[in-house]
């Protein structure tokens, strides 16, 4: 009890001069002003790097997926895969292409597979470098506006940007 009463006239000891002005409170600490606002602070607009290059990668890419899959299905549609008979009833090769023995099928199904995942590959960077948030260049700069002034004799209009 002692300890608490004798450090509580060390505190009034060193308040009390700084009273003397009624005023003013006594400051112990640095203060910082805080905005009473909801609003966030402000950071910085971003914006795509390049949206025409992320659209262009999509459709690269759209292509490669397609691409790919026509592939599997004219490797899996060979009709000499698995048989070794050479009957091509029903399938591709009855509508002119050639007949079993020379793997036409799996590969045209393998180049197109392949191309396809080029494709792919190739598209899949665009679209990350075309969808890459950067800082927009124009953060901070007054919208474009136009003023039109009239008067009893004449007219001005101006356009800021």
């Amino acid at each position: 009890m002692r300890k608490l009463f004798a450090s509580f006239l060390l505190f009034a000891s060193i308040v009390a001069p700084s009273l003397a002005h009624a005023d003013e409170l006594p400051t112990l600490v640095p203060m910082r002003s805080i905005p009473l606002t909801s609003e966030p602070a402000a950071e910085p607009q971003r914006e795509w790097n390049s949206p025409a290059l992320a659209v262009t990668g999509s459709i690269v890419a759209g292509l490669g997926i397609a691409a790919t899959i026509t592939g599997a299905v004219i490797y899996a549609d060979d009709p000499c895969t698995g048989d070794d008979t050479g009957s091509a009833t029903g399938s591709i090769t009855t509508i002119g292409l050639p007949a079993c023995g020379m793997g036409f099928g799996q590969a045209a199904g393998g180049i197109t597979m392949l191309g396809g995942a080029g494709l792919v590959l190739i598209g899949t960077p665009l679209i990350v470098a075309g969808a890459w948030q950067v800082d927009s260049d124009d953060a901070g700069v007054p919208p474009t506006t136009a003023k039109l002034s009239v008067g009893p004799a004449r007219a001005d209009f101006a356009v800021t940007f």
